[in-house]
C-alpha cells in the first residue's frame, strides 16, 4: 500500500486496524440492524463525496487483505476504516500523474522501469511485460486494469515500445475519464525526462509539450470524447479556502441537481493567467464561474457573489442551470437568495456569531474607507466582508495562510498602507484577542488596492 498508493503506515495504524479486524472476526454485526440497512447506501455515498481518498484507500486495503485472509469485504468495514483514516488527518502522498511502461519481451519493461525508478529515487513507473503476440485489445485491457487500481484523475502517461497509437487512443478516448498521453517508442533517457517532469508537478499537457522539444518522437494526447460532465467553477481572489467554501454553499443550494452537476473550486490566479488551458476546461463542460473576482474567460459567464447576494444576477444564473437540468427554477431561486445572503454566508463559513462578526467588520471597513479616503464599490465591500470574517476564524484556529517568498520586499514597498489598514482592524484584534499577521495584512492590502 505504501509503495503503490503513497499510504504512509505507522505502528499505530497497523495495531488499530489489526485489533478492529481481530475483534470482528469477519462478522457482519450490522446485518440485522434496520437503521444500517436504510442508512448504508446514502452513508457510503456521502463518505465517497466527503472523504474520497480515505474511502478509496479503505477499499483498496480491504480488497488486498481479503485475498490473503480469504474473507469478505463488508460495507461496514469500509465505513469504519475510512472514518479511522480520516481521523488520522490522512493525506495521500502520491497524487501526481501516473505512468506505465508497456514493452514486448520477458523483462524489457521491468528492467527499464526499474533503472529509471532507481535513478529518479522514486517509484514513478509501473511496468507491464507483454508477450510478442499481444493484441491492441489486450493492451487496452492492461491499461484499464491499471486505471481501476490507481487514482489517475490528474492524468496517465503510457509509454509503449511499438504498436499503433491511433488504435489505442481511439479505443480509449470514449471510455477514459482523465487525460491520457500515449507515447510510441521510448528509451531510458526519455523515461528519466518524463519522470522528472512528473516529480516537478508538471501537468500532462505541459509534459506533452516539453518532451516534443526534447526528443523527436511520435505521440498523441487525447482527452475524453464522451459527453463531458457539466461543471461550475468557484474561485476567490484570496485563495482556494474560500473557493471551497463557496462550492459547499452552492451545492447546498442546488440540492439533488448537485449530484449530477460538478461544482469545482479552482485557483483564481491560474484561471486568470492560463484561461481555457487549465485542466477543468479539458475535463468538463464549464457552464459558469462563481466567485469574488472575474478571471475573464471568454464565452464562460461569470457571476459575482455580490451580484448573487443583491439578487441582480440570480435569474440569469437560474436560467443557465435550467437550460441543462430539470429543476424547479423558482425553488432554486429562493434557495440561492437564502443561502447567498451575507449573514447566511458568514454563518456557513464560520462558527462565530454572525451578527457580532458582521458588526465588527462593518466598523473596520468604514474606518478603512475613512483613513485611506477611498470608497469601495459593492463587490469590493462584499469581498472584504467575506475575507475578514473568514480571517478571524482562521487566526482563532491557528491556521496559517500560504507562505509568500516576497513578503519582506512587499512590506518595504507597502508599509504605510499596511499599517493604516492594521490600525483600522484594532477593534477586531481587541474583541477576539488575536494578532493579525503581516501575511494576512498583505492579502487585505491586495484586496483594497487591486
Amino acid at each position: 500500500m505504501n509503495e503503490n498508493y503513497g499510504f504512509v503506515q505507522d505502528g499505530n495504524k497497523i495495531l488499530s486496524i489489526a485489533n478492529y479486524l481481530y475483534v470482528k472476526e469477519s462478522q457482519d454485526f450490522l446485518f440485522d440492524n434496520t437503521d444500517w440497512v436504510d442508512l448504508k447506501k446514502p452513508l457510503l455515498h456521502f463518505l465517497e463525496e466527503q472523504m474520497k481518498d480515505e474511502v478509496w484507500l479503505a477499499k483498496r486495503f480491504l480488497n488486498s487483505l481479503s485475498l490473503h485472509m480469504d474473507s469478505e469485504v463488508l460495507d461496514e468495514d469500509v465505513v469504519f476504516i475510512a472514518l479511522y483514516l480520516h481521523s488520522m488527518n490522512l493525506t495521500l502522498t502520491d497524487n501526481s500523474i501516473k505512468a506505465i511502461v508497456l514493452a514486448h519481451g520477458y523483462s524489457t519493461a521491468s528492467s527499464m522501469a526499474n533503472v529509471a525508478n532507481r535513478m529518479l529515487q522514486k517509484n514513478i513507473f509501473q511496468a507491464y511485460d507483454m508477450p510478442l503476440g499481444i493484441t491492441a485489445s489486450e493492451v487496452e485491457s492492461k491499461i484499464f486494469q491499471y486505471i481501476e487500481n490507481y487514482q489517475v484523475e490528474k492524468g496517465l502517461v503510457v509509454l509503449i515500445d511499438m504498436g499503433s497509437l491511433n488504435i489505442i487512443t481511439e479505443k480509449l478516448a470514449t471510455k477514459i475519464q482523465s487525460p491520457l498521453l500515449v507515447i510510441n517508442s521510448f528509451n531510458t533517457p526519455l523515461l528519466l525526462e518524463v519522470g522528472n517532469l512528473i516529480i516537478n508537478s508538471q501537468t500532462i499537457f505541459e509534459i506533452s509539450e516539453q518532451i516534443d522539444d526534447w526528443l523527436p518522437i511520435k505521440k498523441q494526447l487525447t482527452t475524453p470524447k464522451t459527453n463531458k460532465k457539466k461543471a461550475i467553477i468557484t474561485c476567490c481572489y484570496t485563495g482556494m479556502g474560500s473557493a471551497v467554501q463557496i462550492k459547499e454553499i452552492l451545492q447546498k443550494s442546488l440540492g439533488e441537481t448537485g449530484e449530477t452537476l460538478t461544482v469545482l473550486p479552482y485557483d483564481y490566479l491560474k484561471l486568470k493567467e492560463n484561461k481555457r488551458q487549465e485542466l477543468p476546461f479539458q475535463m468538463y463542460n464549464v457552464l459558469a464561474i462563481v466567485g469574488t473576482e472575474n478571471p475573464e474567460i471568454e464565452s464562460v459567464p461569470y457571476f459575482g457573489l455580490d451580484k448573487l447576494v443583491n439578487g441582480e444576477q440570480i435569474d440569469d444564473f437560474v436560467q443557465i442551470i435550467a437550460q441543462k437540468f430539470a429543476v424547479d427554477g423558482e425553488n432554486l431561486k429562493q434557495e440561492l437568495i437564502f443561502n447567498f445572503s451575507l449573514k447566511k454566508m458568514v454563518e456557513s463559513l464560520t462558527i462565530l456569531d454572525a451578527d457580532r462578526v458582521l458588526n465588527l467588520v462593518s466598523e473596520s471597513i468604514s474606518e478603512i474607507q475613512r483613513v485611506l479616503e477611498i470608497t469601495f464599490d459593492a463587490n469590493k465591500k462584499y469581498l472584504l466582508f467575506l475575507h475578514i470574517s473568514c480571517m478571524i476564524e482562521r487566526i482563532l484556529r491557528k491556521e496559517e495562510v500560504d507562505e509568500q517568498e516576497d513578503i519582506k520586499n512587499y512590506i518595504k514597498e507597502n508599509r504605510m498602507t499596511m499599517e493604516k489598514i492594521h490600525r483600522c482592524l484594532q477593534n477586531i484584534e481587541e474583541k477576539y484577542t488575536i494578532k493579525i499577521s503581516d501575511l494576512e495584512l498583505r492579502l487585505l492590502n491586495d484586496i483594497v488596492f487591486n
